[in-house]
């Protein structure tokens, strides 16, 4: 009982260098703290979100200081929790085999909400691959870098917007803001339906504007390179808010374009130099 319910909570503290004789780690823990707190709701309550409080409390740490926690659901299986002495174990490696790494890390951040359990639904897992990242971001992709080199040579450069493509950018802000929002939060699901907003829209914007036939009227070249370099944007908004689900597709995506990710803290994808694209290539091929 000791050691459960004291000892083990300590082990938080002392293993990031609190009150530790070397100036180094003692440093570290000061850079580390406070912590947030990442478990299972099967271990929140008594322990966690009780005596470890008070624990933190009665050693003199002030209320800013005691870590956060941030409590996540269970995956379903067969309408159980997923568990090895139930015998309903799911593969990860066998997973990344059959699909991909980045279909199953998509699926486990996009198909639970924190806090909530979810049932594990491989064919989910495909319908979210193949609706959201290959028909919705990497036709985004595929389709902008298509038309910047058949139409304008592979090359970009700054532009003056008019109240069209502002009015797509206005709404991409408000859905980098609510990303921004739902990351802080801890709400990776709904992170990722902002990011799926920016492409939706994106893609309507393509069948609104008609680049194809812009490209055909040479009056229309001017608003041609508008369009494109507003989609250029886009993509690379959507590759760089992406980074922290799938880091290496979002550089794949972004090295297509030609261009580094933007800032979270300044999320500005605003061209401001010219720039050369690159040929388009799968980033998320279709899952059978």
């Amino acid at each position: 009982m000791t050691y459960v319910w004291f000892d083990a909570l300590i082990n938080y503290l002392s293993f990031t260098g609190y009150l530790s004789e070397d100036p180094k780690e003692e440093e570290e823990f000061q850079q580390r703290w406070p912590a947030l707190h990442i478990l299972g709701k099967d271990i929140m309550i008594p322990a966690h979100a009780v005596y470890w409080p008070i624990m933190v409390h009665a050693m003199g740490f002030p209320d800013q200081q005691i870590p956060q926690l941030l409590v996540h659901g269970w995956w379903n299986s067969g309408g159980a929790k997923v568990s090895k002495s139930t015998g309903n174990t799911i593969d990860p490696s066998a997973l990344v085999s059959r699909y991909g790494a980045a279909a199953l890390r998509y699926y486990l951040m996009r198909d639970i909400a924190t806090g909530r359990d979810a049932a594990f639904s491989e064919e989910r897992l495909i319908l979210l691959h193949n609706t959201e990242l290959a028909n919705g971001l990497g036709n985004l992709l595929n389709r902008t870098l298509s038309m910047v080199n058949l139409y304008l040579g592979g090359s970009l450069h700054p532009v003056v917007s008019s109240h069209v493509s502002n009015t797509l950018r206005e709404e991409n802000r408000h859905s980098v803001s609510e990303y921004l929002l739902r990351m802080q939060s801890f709400q990776i699901d709904r992170a990722i339906t902002a990011i799926m907003d920016i492409v939706s829209r994106s893609n309507a914007f393509i069948e609104a504007c008609s680049p194809w036939a812009l490209h055909r009227n040479q009056k229309q070249k001017t608003r041609l390179v508008e369009v494109l370099t507003t989609l250029h944007e886009s993509s690379r908004l959507s590759a760089s808010l992406l980074a922290p689900i799938l880091p290496r597709e979002s550089a794949v995506m972004l090295k297509q374009l030609g261009i580094e990710a933007v800032s979270f803290s300044h999320p500005d994808p605003t061209l401001r130099t010219s720039l050369e694209v690159r040929p388009p290539e799968p980033v998320f091929p279709k899952l059978p």
